[in-house]
């Protein structure tokens, strides 16, 4: 059975012994030392039910996600050193727009803010959809979205772009360079999807479901599918995926720490 992670907190309390699940997984919650400090509204849920990182075994990862800092179309600066020098100007006090508490794009925006020494609002809402139609309608300055999502809007010039959030340049956008390549190394952050199962699953059955997913990750229509929506396909063995979520939520736990990032 697969479910949501949304659904995961409810799972939990109702399982049975020998239930078996697979669980899809985004970035957001991946905080899991914020799980205590409640900085994500997803995360309580899961503490609430008593749901901790390990009662899951990682099964494989699918894809990373590419992110881009994005705003307003009326914002005045045109390149990121141009939007550094007016956020930091005196009196100036950006609206930064995000899916949520918590979510990747709330880390995201309160951690580019730090790092360039500027002051911001960071305004919640609930989801990215509202969030990026504020941005649209000019209510709000900036905000991190998704490539696959915000990328034609740039193209058609209802969003400014100032940058990729992560590692690589987006094939969709290939002059806009990342925000580690201006100088904030600290945001080539990843957004990823991948698959868990509950702790105790048996070893064959992990390691089927992740063969299963490395060969469905190279049918050609399958990549060419993924990467068309900035997705870019990984898959790799389960110890690959468990070493990869150990540094990412360690790392994510640091920068919750550093920023401060909590409900209010």
């Amino acid at each position: 059975m697969l479910i949501p992670i949304a659904d995961v907190p409810r799972w939990y309390a109702e399982r049975k012994p020998k239930d078996a699940v697979a669980v899809s997984h985004g970035t957001e919650a991946l905080s899991w030392d914020g799980l205590e400090r409640g900085a994500n509204r997803r995360a309580r849920a899961f503490a609430a039910k008593g749901v901790k990182p390990g009662d899951f075994v990682a099964i494989g990862l699918i894809n990373n996600a590419a992110t881009i800092l994005v705003a307003r179309p009326t914002l005045p600066p045109s390149t990121l050193a141009e939007l550094v020098h007016w956020m930091k100007e005196p009196g100036q006090n950006a609206k930064m727009a995000h899916p949520g508490i918590g979510s990747f794009g709330h880390l995201c925006s309160v951690l580019f803010a730090r790092e360039i020494g500027a002051k911001a609002d960071q305004i919640p809402y609930r989801g990215a959809g509202p969030a990026l139609n504020d941005l649209l309608a000019g209510h709000a300055d900036l905000g991190c979205q998704s490539a696959a999502i915000s990328e034609p809007l740039i193209k058609a010039g209802k969003l400014k772009a100032y940058g990729i959030i992560g590692p690589r340049r987006s094939a969709g956008l290939p002059d806009l360079p990342t925000m580690g390549e201006a100088g904030y190394k600290k945001l080539d952050l990843e957004f990823w999807h991948m698959l868990l199962a509950p702790a105790g699953t048996p070893p064959e059955v992990v390691q089927k479901l992740n063969e299963a997913i490395n060969r469905v990750l190279q049918i050609r229509d399958v990549r060419e599918r993924l990467e068309s929506l900035t997705f870019e396909p990984i898959g790799g063995s389960p110890q690959q995926f468990a070493d990869y979520v150990r540094l990412e939520v360690a790392k994510w736990a640091i920068v919750v720490k550093q920023t401060g990032a909590k409900v209010e």
